[in-house]
């Protein structure tokens, strides 16, 4: 017991320390993905302990996918277009819990190859958008369509004449 009051004493004095060299050691790119095969390693084996970290760790996990997305977006701009239509695509999906049944598999994976194929610079919009005033667009294939992201704002929740 002597030994692990030590080293929490020791951890406690040195940490920033202890992180600077952390870092360092992060900072190159063979010994990230030394490390990185490490932890994957270690959640492989420890799949409970992982999960109940995670359940009890919920909003650490947030802050670390925030500044995760923060970086990815900063390093690649694709990524930004690419993970704002998934996240519309994962949010309609999720509001239509009816949608993951049989044939609406079918019209699922062909509305994600729409958003898959979205051309550079362009969005997936609803030609009857989903909620507007008077009437309610599917999300269906064939109620989509590409649009520049100035016509998509234009457009907004209105029908198209």
């Amino acid at each position: 017991m002597a030994d692990r009051e030590y080293n929490q004493r020791y951890y406690a004095e040195r940490r920033a320390e202890l992180k600077a060299q952390q870092a360092a050691y992060r900072a190159d790119p063979t010994n990230r993905e030394k490390a990185r095969q490490r932890t994957r390693a270690w959640h492989a084996q420890n799949k409970e302990r992982a999960k109940d970290w995670e359940a009890a760790n919920a909003d650490k996990r947030r802050l670390q996918n925030v500044e995760r997305h923060k970086q990815r977006s900063l390093d690649d701009p694709d990524y930004v277009r690419r993970h704002r239509q998934l996240t519309r695509y994962n949010m309609v999906l999720h509001r239509h819990p009816h949608f993951r049944s049989g044939v609406a598999k079918f019209y699922a994976e062909q509305t994600r190859s729409i958003y898959d194929n979205c051309p550079a610079g362009l969005e997936v919009d609803h030609v009857h958008p989903l909620r507007p005033g008077n009437s309610c667009g599917l999300h269906v294939p064939w109620n989509l369509q590409y649009l520049t992201k100035v016509d998509n704002a234009r457009k907004g929740r209105k029908l198209e004449d």
